[in-house]
């Protein structure tokens, strides 16, 4: 139903699911994709649909090949991606950037606890609803990202939308820097500190 992204070796769109009227999100890899891409992009889906549910993570539904062409499905989450928000010209508040930090930084470090491969979330795989419950589409990959890549992608997602000239920004301006420049000497912030400090500033402003 509609284009959301394109990447160098595959597209992605909405869609539905006709014959359940299920809203899905469906990646598909381009047509004359080199064969070892194509494999990538094989091992990547099996991999998504093998895993057990990962918190704050879309669910995988399907992986096929139809016309010649491989998809992945995965269920549409509720509300808006980020790029959506910002093409609507939406500003994020600081408990709600708080909030996608946080479930990043679950969604992420169990990723590194179950040795699965991760690789980065941009703006069209991160969605918010009207109750602040963030979702993202499946960030497993066939080679995994590293660490300061995956901190620098998730802050560049959120960069555009920053709170500015409320309050919260410089809190939240400390914690996008720390997922770009990590600690003094390069090395990456753990993401359990990210997701401790966010949520003790969400709660300390949803509070107010």
């Amino acid at each position: 139903t509609r284009m959301l992204a394109a990447n160098e070796e595959s597209e992605l769109y909405e869609a539905t699911q006709a014959r359940v009227n299920r809203a899905v999100v469906v990646e598909l890899l381009r047509p004359g994709t080199a064969r070892e891409r194509e494999s990538a992009f094989l091992n990547r889906a099996r991999m998504c649909a093998a895993t057990e549910e990962l918190p704050h993570v879309a669910r995988v539904a399907e992986s096929l090949r139809a016309d010649g062409i491989w998809f992945l499905a995965q269920e549409r989450p509720s509300g808006y991606s980020l790029a959506d928000l910002q093409l609507l010209g939406h500003m994020l508040t600081a408990p709600q950037v708080c909030r996608i930090i946080e479930a990043a930084a679950e969604m992420y470090a169990l990723c590194e606890a179950s040795s699965l491969r991760a690789g980065v979330l941009r703006s069209t795989e991160i969605y918010l609803n009207a109750d602040n419950i963030v979702c993202f589409l499946s960030p497993l990959a066939h080679e995994e990202a590293s660490p300061s890549s995956i901190r620098r992608a998730l802050a560049a997602a959120i960069a555009p939308m920053r709170p500015m000239g409320v309050d919260g920004e410089h809190r939240i301006m400390s914690i996008l820097q720390w997922l770009t420049d990590g600690h003094e000497d390069g090395s990456p912030v753990e993401w359990e500190t990210f997701r401790e400090t966010c949520l003790t500033i969400r709660q300390q402003m949803e509070g107010m």
